[in-house]
């Protein structure tokens, strides 16, 4: 991976990456409350649950989705973890992405690394053969890092060998007497950099004050301003991984779904776009009174699934509907549909004035073909369970 030349291009590698990754070709998929996995596996893996614990061998890429994972084995691929806790121990013989409070890696990586979270701790035994990208609100580098190093947050502290460049934007940023770095030291922050006069940096050091305050350790300063390329790109990203998971975890669901809207676009988009303006109505009604503010926060949390799994089966739909056109026999991979139509998608939600049209109209019309195959399905138990009615009587 070549030197991060700006803080922008850093927040594309985690996505771009994943994106990749999420759209490669079938894998061995497990849950469960506590998942401990040991042994040899051959194929890319993902596990989700809420203690996942990994101590064997994948010849392979493992993406994990859970509140805390220990990952002790090693990987013959890439890691792309979320969860609220994450220690790396083992080894990984290609890049590691996660995202996460709190993060702890004490491991020899081959590839690049790139961490989000709170607080992240690179320790003492961990080597990290390529680049590494950080962004959280204390940054802790103990490890050794064989090219560049690109650190973002409130508190910064380096204690260990960067071989490349170190570029540093944070509110605190300290280099301890361990720290040695071969390249350059550049750094953005309000107060100069504490550097130990036992810490070696045989390149230049160069400083700019910061404008804005990032002494506070939150996110305010490094997040990229909401528009433009940047958050295009994040929340593209961000919806190709859930519709992964959606995928994944309700195929059969997502399918009719998407075949709905082939079939019945215009109905599903009248009732979807009646759904989206009208729900939020009644919800403000409904939490009125003290007794309707639980409903009517259930009814918002369901309102946010709808936004943002609506836009997600639009774009599977058109997918589909395009690879109809090039493949006219064969099954239709969902992967590619998702990857095809939200691609797609983006590019058109930047077409001035009619974008936001677009926008709605997509939202509109997953909305309503999820509500169309929710309620068909109901029905069907339901006629079933009077027919046996009727043949008992």
């Amino acid at each position: 991976m070549p030197a991060i030349p700006c803080r922008n291009q850093s927040f594309l590698i985690v996505f771009a990456v994943l994106l990749a990754w999420s759209s490669a070709g079938a894998f061995s998929f497990r849950s469960g409350d506590e998942l401990y996995m040991s042994g040899e596996f051959s194929e890319d893996m993902m596990l989700a649950g809420s203690t996942v614990k990994f101590e064997g061998t994948l010849w392979g890429d493992l993406l994990v989705a859970a509140r805390t994972l220990t990952f002790d084995g090693i990987v013959d691929g890439n890691i792309n973890a979320a969860a609220q806790r994450i220690t790396i121990n083992g080894e990984i013989c290609r890049s590691l992405r996660v995202g996460a409070e709190a993060i702890n890696i004490n491991s020899k990586i081959d590839g690049d690394v790139v961490a989000f979270g709170s607080e992240i701790t690179i320790a003492s035994d961990t080597y990290l053969a390529r680049d590494l990208a950080v962004f959280g609100s204390e940054a802790l580098i103990d490890g050794e890092i064989g090219s560049d190093a690109y650190i973002h947050g409130g508190i910064i502290t380096i204690g260990g060998k960067i071989h490349g460049n170190l570029k540093c934007y944070g509110g605190k940023i300290s280099l301890a007497p361990g720290a040695v770095v071969m390249g350059d030291f550049e750094y953005e922050s309000q107060d100069k950099a504490r550097i130990s006069p036992e810490a070696q940096i045989l390149g230049e050091t160069r400083w700019k004050k910061s404008t804005d305050d990032r002494k506070s350790g939150g996110l305010a300063g490094w997040v990229p301003p909401p528009s433009g390329w940047i958050w295009s790109l994040i929340f593209l990203g961000g919806s190709i991984i859930l519709g992964v998971i959606a995928i994944v975890a309700r195929r059969d669901g997502v399918q009719l779904a998407a075949r709905e809207i082939r079939s019945n676009g215009a109905v599903a988009g009248i009732l979807g776009l009646a759904i989206v303006i009208f729900t939020p109505l009644i919800l403000v009604l409904t939490a009125v009174t003290i007794v309707g503010v639980p409903a009517a926060l259930a009814g918002l949390t369901v309102y946010g699934l709808l936004f943002l799994f609506g836009k997600i089966i639009a774009g599977i739909a058109i997918g589909m509907i395009i690879l109809g056109w090039w493949r006219r026999e064969g099954k239709i991979s969902l992967g590619w549909s998702l990857v095809i139509g939200m691609i797609l998608l983006a590019l058109l939600y930047k077409i001035p004035f009619f974008g936001w049209f677009i926008y709605l109209l997509a939202w509109a019309v997953g909305v309503g073909a999820m509500t169309l195959v929710f309620f068909r399905r109901r029905r069907v138990p339901a006629a079933a369970d009077a027919a046996a009615v009727d043949t008992s009587g």
